[in-house]
C-alpha cells in the first residue's frame, strides 16, 4: 500500500486512526478480524502506543545529521575505503564532508529543492555514496537505479520517481538516460 493511499485522522480523545483506501477495506484478508471497529482502535492506539510513536519518530535523527555527528565525532580517521586502478584508497570523514558539501550546493544550484527526486544510475561506489548523500542533505529524495535495468525499466523509473536530475556512472548509463530522454 502507497503512503498516498493511506490517511491518518485524529479525534478529539488523540488517538489515531489509520484511514484505509475503499479498495482495502472490503476483501483483503490481511485486515479480517472479529473485533468490532472501535475494539480495533483502541487496541491499536493503546497496545501500540502509536501517537508517542509518531512523536518519538518525529525526534529522530536523519541520515544526515548522523553522518554529520560521525565527521565530528572521527575526524582524521578514514570512513571508507575503495580500490582505484588496484589500488586501495582512503577517504577521510573531512574529505566526505567538503565533497558532500560540494555536492549538495552543486544539486541546490541546479534548481533542486527540498523533497525533489533525484536517482543515482551506478554501481555502488564512493561516487554513488557522495550523490546519496548530497541528495539528502539537500533535503532532497535519493532513488537508485540499477546498472543492469534496460532502458524500458530506467524509463519508467525515472518517470515514476519524478526524477529531476540523475546522476550516472559512466558513459554506457549516461547512454540509457539521454535514449529515455529522447524518447520521453
Amino acid at each position: 500500500m502507497a503512503v498516498s493511499d493511506t490517511a491518518l485522522r485524529r479525534e478529539a480523545a488523540g488517538t489515531v486512526h489509520l484511514a484505509l483506501p475503499p479498495s482495502q477495506q472490503i476483501g483483503d484478508p490481511s485486515l479480517v478480524t472479529n473485533e468490532p471497529p472501535h475494539a480495533r482502535r483502541a487496541n491499536f492506539a493503546a497496545e501500540a502506543g502509536f501517537s508517542q510513536l509518531l512523536k518519538e519518530l518525529a525526534d529522530e535523527p536523519t541520515l544526515p545529521r548522523m553522518v554529520l555527528r560521525g565527521i565530528k565525532a572521527r575526524r582524521g580517521r578514514p570512513v571508507l575505503r575503495q580500490k582505484v586502478l588496484g589500488i586501495w584508497q582512503e577517504t577521510s570523514w573531512e574529505s566526505l564532508e567538503t565533497t558532500v558539501r560540494e555536492v549538495a550546493l552543486g544539486f541546490a544550484s541546479l534548481g533542486l529543492e527540498p523533497g525533489d527526486v533525484g536517482s543515482i544510475l551506478g554501481s555502488t561506489s564512493r561516487e554513488w555514496l557522495f550523490a546519496d548523500l548530497g541528495l539528502l542533505c539537500a533535503g532532497c529524495v535519493s532513488s537508485g537505479v540499477y546498472p543492469t535495468d534496460a532502458q524500458p525499466q530506467v524509463r519508467f523509473l525515472l518517470a515514476d520517481s519524478r526524477s529531476r536530475v540523475v546522476v550516472v556512472e559512466d558513459d554506457e548509463q549516461l547512454d540509457k538516460v539521454l535514449a529515455v530522454r529522447s524518447h520521453a
